[in-house]
């Protein structure tokens, strides 16, 4: 009979990339997998969705989250608990009491991350970023392991010699073939204004060249902004199939995030998962980037996002190339992910993180 594990979640789908098409349901291979979620009961590739009803208000989730996932998570024979939003935090000394092996999973730099939540007053927000570390570090003293996307994403926890790097590489799912391209650029992902998008869209309607983007927008204020640009088409949520044929028939894959400060060290799936379909990307030219994909390699296109003079030059670079040279690129980006950045390789990282507890 395979252990008990359980992973848990009171923000993300339960269609979460990181959460559950990678690890759950790598560690579905070893293991018996449960992922409590806020929207889904059920079995999909072995792995069990429990559903809980979070609050929608943000601050109710954020107080009561914790308090809602303990019976669920106490009152079967679980052996590893693996949570994944700090708000659950104070379920840890409950979990440890109770004899269970804890895991952080540390998706994003939190503390940083609020300068770009518009919902929190400033006065509140300077308060938080003095206190939320030291809490965060507080609780991670009694986890016995921190899953963490990039090594440089929170040095606070890096210091407590309990984390394993496990970064958003991309599963390989894709053979690549060389395709007839759109005159169009892509995105795929969270629509929203600090992600770079709309400095994109206006410098592709100067150049009379579609701007095809998919997800959801992050507000209404910032949707009715992009959809006024005539040039952008916005396809809503795509399915895998639609978004591999997004991906692989476009010119370009857009990651150009605003350099606020929870960007500049971070691991954005977006990139490999653009080459991974066989697409140059243009992105941000952040060092975090750069140290992981050399800006010599032709498939990828750094720029200044804040410099629009800059953006224009490297799109018109990049739309002078014919469909045999994106083609070309292409096909690098996507031997560069399966040989150096790819889930197989992450994946074991996991299990090795596992195999310590």
């Amino acid at each position: 009979m395979k252990t008990k594990i359980l992973h848990i979640t009171s923000v993300h789908s339960h269609k979460d990339t990181r959460i559950y098409m990678k690890e759950c349901k790598s560690l579905s291979k070893k293991f018996e997998v449960h992922l409590i979620n806020p929207n889904y009961t059920g079995k999909i590739d072995e792995v069990n969705f429990h559903r809980i009803n979070f609050f929608k208000n943000k601050f109710l989730r954020i107080l009561s989250s914790w308090i809602f996932v303990l019976p669920k998570s106490l009152n079967f024979n679980y052996k590893i608990i693996h949570f994944h939003d700090p708000e659950l935090m104070l379920a840890i000394p409950i979990w440890k009491l109770f004899g269970k092996k804890v895991i952080y999973d540390v998706h994003e730099n939190y503390v940083k991350q609020m300068e770009v939540k518009a919902y929190i007053p400033k006065t509140l927000k300077k308060i938080l970023k003095t206190i939320l570390p030291k809490i965060e570090v507080f609780f991670s003293k009694m986890v016995d392991g921190i899953s963490i996307v990039h090594k440089d994403l929170n040095l606070n926890l890096n210091k407590l010699n309990k984390h394993v790097v496990v970064s958003n590489a991309p599963i390989l799912d894709y053979d690549f073939i060389q395709k007839p391209r759109k005159k169009q650029f892509c995105y795929v992902g969270l629509i929203s204004e600090e992600r770079g998008l709309y400095v994109i869209a206006k410098v592709l309607q100067k150049l009379q060249i579609k701007f095809v983007i998919a997800g959801k927008f992050s507000n209404k204020k910032f949707e009715k902004k992009m959809l006024k640009l005539h040039n952008v088409s916005y396809k809503g949520y795509l399915n895998l199939e639609q978004k591999v044929d997004l991906i692989s028939e476009s010119v370009c894959g857009s990651c150009t995030f605003l350099p606020i400060e929870h960007h500049l060290v971070s691991n954005p799936n977006k990139i490999y998962e653009y080459l991974n379909y066989g697409t140059p990307v243009i992105c941000s030219n952040f060092q975090s980037y750069k140290d992981v994909i050399p800006e010599d390699k032709s498939f990828i296109y750094y720029c200044d996002i804040t410099n629009e003079n800059d953006v224009l030059i490297t799109v018109k670079n990049i739309i002078s190339k014919s469909d045999n040279q994106i083609n070309e690129q292409g096909k690098l980006g996507n031997l560069f992910i399966a040989k150096n950045y790819n889930w197989n390789i992450e994946e074991k990282k996991l299990f090795e993180l596992y195999d310590r507890l």
